[in-house]
């Protein structure tokens, strides 16, 4: 044992002449002499594999049971009919139907393609999800409070030998903590009847609010202190509104929760990742699938997955939803929509595979390094996401988060307003992320980095005041402009916020540039906690999370020449200022990658 891993040696193994007979089906089959006959559901010549599901009657008649061409075990998954869910489709779901209304929903699109809504029930403590990817393969959300150290990665141990105690058994509906985890076979009219070894067979009830945990309030921000020897436990809500801790990994700790789908069939896990190894389902960490009710389908190449949970949770493999951002990350299987990518490029990418089926649809292997199959976002679930810019005239516009944020409550805050005596446009950006840049930028593509117009800024903590141009023609550092088209470039830097102010002509002409005109509009990007920058090299880092991009164009239309920016606002005040910045004046060294998403070179996230 050196540094906390465990290394085994061929000079551990003993050589033995003759295996006792009850050991050479590996305990789940019996030896004839010549080989094994395996117990139901186990497979291979020593039994030693599992399968969810060999036949239709494992999956309770109430769907069927898929090959999905994997080459590992288990390669049969039980795929549900609509109205039924867990692993082996035992359990009656409370969503019956495909239809949802996304007008009673929060909206966010993470990826081209890529879109999740919620809400959140308030009578009952729940939330409800629907994620959407247009793509054939396996999709995934996950969750955990900012708060969490390195220490959550203890929680569990690394040996699959080990055994967990689950917590919170007794608020489990018919669980036996003495009896394990295990499936119980019950009989109907097709005859035995097998149960999911995560959940009993009856409709699970929905958990009393009671049964929330003391530390969490769900309608409330303040969350308690905790213990402090408990990493499980939520931090303050002064802590959870900060960034998220540095040595821990986007898929350390996080409740998982994955969706597969073959036409009108589906199934969804109820999973947990201590590492970025993949996801395992939460029975394996000694807990039960907590999901309340599950629905998986697929239409015309859009993949739906919609899941109910409690706020609460009971259990170490869950998190529970608190009133305050959490580290949110989504995934989904590379196949022929969404492409291929790795880094380095592998045989798929340069065409040198020999395997040409290594990527199944819904088989669970690596999703990839592109910003269309992952990423990382930072989300408040109990606000009410919107998306689009709150425009008052066409001519003017602002967008904030919170949503309906008032002051000090913003993280973040753009707004802009055309200036009719010249034809340019004005923009004022606040962020509360105070030692790091901020910015805006425009694409004529939603959820599109490349081809797009950036504009990147800060204030240092010695007052100084720098603002850039520049042209996105990838996922890379976007470059500076060659001509840096703003003007009045001004800066403050407060207790509280760190705001930027500059103007541009709404039509550069300039390739670098988006044109805004009455009839151009732009998918506006907003980097909500950018990223850190160096004030004496002026290189920076790629933003910690995921921008948040409009959900639909925003237009800069001209506003009424008589008097476009009204007398004592800040943008009169830049009208009357001369301060202009030139190509010369700007630092060139920015050597730092702009991506959309976090880098996750893992097996799965």
């Amino acid at each position: 044992m050196d540094g906390g891993y465990l290394f085994h040696s061929c000079a551990d193994v003993n050589v033995m002449d003759e295996v006792a007979t009850s050991y050479k089906c590996t305990g789940h089959g019996k030896w004839t002499g010549t080989n094994c006959i395996c117990d139901d559901l186990y497979t291979g010549n020593l039994c030693q594999y599992k399968e969810d599901c060999l036949k239709e009657a494992h999956c309770n008649f109430r769907g069927k049971c898929v090959d999905s061409g994997s080459s590992s075990y288990p390669k049969r998954r039980c795929y549900c009919s609509s109205g039924w869910q867990g692993k082996n489709c035992s359990r009656e779901s409370l969503l019956k139907t495909r239809v949802f209304n996304k007008a009673h929903f929060s909206h966010q699109n993470l990826a081209d393609g890529f879109d999740i809504y919620w809400r959140i029930e308030k009578e009952s403590a729940e939330i409800d999800f629907v994620v959407q990817s247009r793509s054939t393969s396996w999709i995934a959300i996950g969750w955990r409070p900012l708060g969490l150290t390195s220490d959550c990665r203890k929680r569990f141990p690394k040996l699959p030998n080990e055994t967990y105690t689950p917590h919170g058994a007794s608020l489990l509906t018919d669980f036996n903590a003495s009896d394990g985890i295990r499936p119980r076979i019950l009989e109907n009219d097709f005859g035995p009847l097998t149960v999911d070894d995560d959940g009993p067979l009856e409709l699970r009830p929905r958990r009393d609010v009671s049964a929330i945990p003391a530390n969490v309030t769900l309608l409330d921000p303040n969350v308690g202190a905790g213990d402090i020897d408990n990493p499980f436990r939520q931090a303050s809500a002064a802590s959870l509104s900060g960034s998220t801790t540095d040595d821990l990994h986007p898929m350390d700790c996080t409740d998982i929760v994955i969706g597969f789908a073959i036409n009108g069939l589906g199934q969804v896990q109820d999973s947990y990742t201590r590492d970025r190894s993949t996801p395992q389902i939460d029975s394996f960490y000694g807990g039960v699938d907590n999901l309340i009710a599950a629905i998986a389908f697929q239409e015309d190449g859009l993949t739906t997955m919609r899941f109910r949970r409690a706020l609460a949770a009971v259990e170490p493999a869950d998190h529970a939803f608190i009133n305050a951002p959490m580290h949110f990350i989504f995934a989904r299987g590379q196949d022929s929509t969404t492409g291929f990518s790795h880094h380095p490029d592998s045989a798929v990418e340069t065409e040198n595979i020999t395997m040409t089926d290594f990527y199944l649809s819904d088989v669970l292997k690596y999703h990839g390094t592109s910003s269309k199959t992952r990423g990382v976002a930072q989300i408040n679930f109990f606000e009410e996401k919107n998306d689009n810019a709150a425009l008052q005239p066409p001519c003017a516009g602002e967008w904030r988060t919170p949503a309906n944020c008032v002051g000090e409550a913003c993280r973040y805050i753009a707004r802009w307003e055309h200036i009719a005596d010249d034809d340019s446009v004005y923009f004022r950006i606040q962020s509360k992320k105070r030692d790091r840049w901020t910015g805006i930028g425009f694409s004529d593509v939603a959820n599109h980095m490349p081809d797009s117009d950036i504009i990147i800024g800060w204030v240092d903590d010695d007052g100084m005041v720098q603002i850039t141009d520049r042209y996105a023609e990838g996922y890379r550092t976007p470059r500076l402009d060659k001509v840096q088209h703003l003007q009045n470039i001004a800066g403050t830097l407060t207790d509280t916020f760190m705001t930027i102010e500059f103007t541009r002509p709404r039509v550069t002409n300039d390739t670098d540039d988006f044109q805004f005109m009455d009839w151009n509009c732009a998918f506006f990007m907003f980097p909500v906690d950018g990223g850190r920058f160096d004030k004496i090299s002026g290189v920076i880092s790629k933003h910690q999370f995921m921008p948040s991009v409009s959900q639909n164009r925003i237009c800069i239309q001209q506003c009424p020449k008589n008097g476009t920016v009204a007398a004592g606002t800040i943008g009169a005040a830049l009208k009357q200022s001369d301060t202009l910045v030139s190509a010369g004046e700007l630092h060139s060294s920015f050597l730092t990658l702009w991506i959309s998403t976090f880098f996750l070179s893992t097996s799965f996230l």
